[in-house]
């Protein structure tokens, strides 16, 4: 969306930087000429509006949100839409907040081995804790509380932001992306469960919020999501005598009410939330802010363990005569055990258990006389095609708090290739300036992908060469075989697919660059979205939402790897920003007529 930038939507706000990025959206500076005021505007990304009831729904929300006028809560000024290239696009205009995210703030702090102030920590959650119940008594839910979606300003007010949001998207987001709303970090276990979340869920979250914040870290920790979600459905509160070495048995005591499994057994409003609070800190004398030591290890590993052993205790219980589920050493297996045991409540959010691993590999450019393909992965590709029954898939938006996007290797220059995270932008960049030459960031799995959708957006910056190309590997089985669906700077696309260490085209055209023009594609410098269905029997593409080709018959490989390609020609380097990188398995509801776009 970089072809925003100097333009003025509807006549009124002249869009000036991108200040943010985010799965959903990206936000914008802009000033408002009819009032000579700088403002943020929150720009939905284009494939939201695929749903068709989106409009209505974002309208709805929309006006819903901009009648809350709260200190606490970031107030929308306007929202509205427009259109490019006949896609509508939406967005929302609020006051631009000079401060940073609690996100932030947090991060610091841990960098710095110290924690926040006890007082400060209650004075935020106290503030947060009014907006929502502001919120609540009109029947909104934010359903998304975390610490990146908290903005403290200058003046030390905190200010809750993105309300309205998840119920905007939540229909594209089920129907997409297989992925409910939430954060798993923060995720209360009925929206772990696929339920849309209330006020109870919120305040689920904000309990998370405030023990990290207390303690110096989440109260459920775990490298692989799905053990994470088991956490939240089932672990023990650890105290925070065990995570910090400090008694607090008055905030314990709070903590296990907030943190409830259930909705009922939790406070039922912001102010008996706020007001318990106040009783337990009462009752807590304040801890220095320097921590005297790093939260132990062994106090991680017995909060793991003790979830470990309550799952056996409940499998033993019900008579399941499935196997236990496997120690924290192996997070992978975690995902078969949750399959089984738990396959209705998570039907929603398959995509998200599993945590993939990040792998990269280097090959040449696309023409077929370069030399060799080189490749370092750090495991040995797979060979054989799963059940596709099993699939999972992973969204990556590479926001500060998104798991997901540590899958993607990063990595100081190296040969003239530099891969890593844009915490500003909330985006990946992969720069090479090894030209002529093609580089891949291979995402792994425990599986290979068959039967699945992937989708990528991405920029080509325009210190890049036009005639760079990026896009998204697929089916990958070795350096010597895999697909590649991709776009260049000069609005072109190709489908490739390269067996035994040769290159063929499975478009056949008469332009001998085996390039082919459509105007669908955006050139450097404006963002592009591109998509892949891929089945059995065909690949069907998309960029920017549009179908570019029929369907193409491919069956070389039946399922394989997933990554990132980006390709430097001779006359210069190739500098791509990638926004979101997702994989989600197609479902039947997903391949009927009508349905896969």
């Amino acid at each position: 969306m970089a072809d925003l930038l100097n333009t003025t939507l509807n006549n009124r706000y002249i869009i000036q930087e991108r200040i943010g990025a985010g799965g959903m959206a990206r936000v914008f500076k802009a000033r408002d000429i009819n009032l000579d005021r700088w403002v943020a505007i929150k720009v939905l990304h284009e494939h939201l509006s695929e749903e068709p009831s989106f409009s209505e729904r974002f309208t709805r929300e929309a006006k819903l949100v901009a009648s809350l006028n709260h200190p606490n809560i970031v107030q929308v000024y306007d929202y509205s839409s427009f259109e490019r290239d006949g896609i509508p696009i939406f967005y929302m205009v609020m006051p631009l907040i000079s401060g940073e995210t609690l996100r932030a703030i947090l991060d610091r702090t841990t960098r710095q081995n110290i924690r926040l102030p006890h007082e400060r920590t209650v004075s935020i959650i106290r503030d947060i804790s009014a907006a929502l119940g502001y919120a609540h008594e009109r029947s909104m839910a934010h359903r998304d509380i975390k610490p990146g979606n908290i903005i403290v300003d200058d003046a030390g007010r905190p200010i809750l932001t993105d309300f309205g949001i998840a119920r905007m998207t939540e229909t594209t987001r089920l129907t997409q992306d297989s992925v409910t709303t939430g954060t798993p970090a923060y995720m209360s276990p009925e929206q772990v469960n696929g339920q849309p979340g209330d006020a109870r869920s919120d305040l689920y979250a904000l309990a998370v919020m405030f023990f990290e914040m207390w303690a110096g870290r989440l109260p459920f920790v775990d490298d692989s999501p799905a053990a994470l979600i088991v956490k939240h459905l089932y672990a023990p509160i650890p105290t925070f005598q065990e995570i910090t070495g400090e008694a607090a048995p008055a905030m314990d005591n709070f903590m296990q009410r907030a943190l409830a499994k259930a909705p009922n057994d939790r406070f039922q409003s912001a102010a008996e939330f706020v007001s318990a609070l106040d009783e337990a800190f009462a009752g807590t004398a304040d801890a220095p802010t320097a921590l005297l030591a790093p939260p132990s290890p062994a106090a991680f590993a017995r909060a793991d363990q003790n979830a470990i052993a309550l799952l056996r205790m409940r499998q033993t219980a019900i008579g399941d005569s499935q196997p236990a589920p496997p120690s924290p050493a192996q997070p992978h297996d975690t995902t078969q055990f949750l399959r089984r045991r738990f396959s209705a409540g998570f039907a929603v959010i398959g995509v998200m258990l599993v945590l993939i691993l990040v792998g990269l590999a280097a090959l040449q450019r696309l023409p077929p006389q370069q030399s060799p393909v080189q490749t370092d992965p750090a495991e040995p590709p797979l060979a054989e095609a799963a059940d596709n029954t099993l699939q999972s898939g992973f969204t990556a938006n590479f926001s500060i708090t998104d798991a997901d996007r540590d899958r993607f290797p990063t990595n100081d220059e190296q040969g003239g290739v530099t891969r890593r995270l844009v915490d500003d932008l909330e985006a990946y960049r992969i720069t090479n300036a090894n030209f002529p030459s093609a580089v891949t960031s291979i995402v792994r799995s425990d599986q290979p992908y068959a039967n699945v959708t992937i989708t990528m957006i991405a920029t080509l910056e325009p210190d890049s060469a036009p005639d760079s190309g990026y896009g998204i590997i697929f089916r990958y089985q070795d350096e010597d075989n895999y697909n590649v669906f991709a776009v260049d700077g000069l609005g072109r696309y190709s489908i490739w697919v390269r067996q035994n260490g040769e290159w063929r085209e499975l478009e056949r055209h008469d332009n001998p660059e085996r390039w082919e023009e459509n105007e669908h594609v955006m050139p450097i410098g404006e963002q592009n979205r591109l998509r892949i269905n891929i089945t059995d029997e065909a690949l069907t593409l998309f960029v920017n939402n549009q179908p570019i080709t029929q369907p193409i018959s491919e069956t070389t490989f039946s399922a394989g790897d997933v990554g990132i390609y980006v390709a430097a020609p001779d006359s210069g380097i190739a500098d791509v920003l990638v926004d979101l990188f997702e994989v989600y398995p197609l479902i039947p509801a997903m391949t009927e007529p009508g349905r896969m776009g």
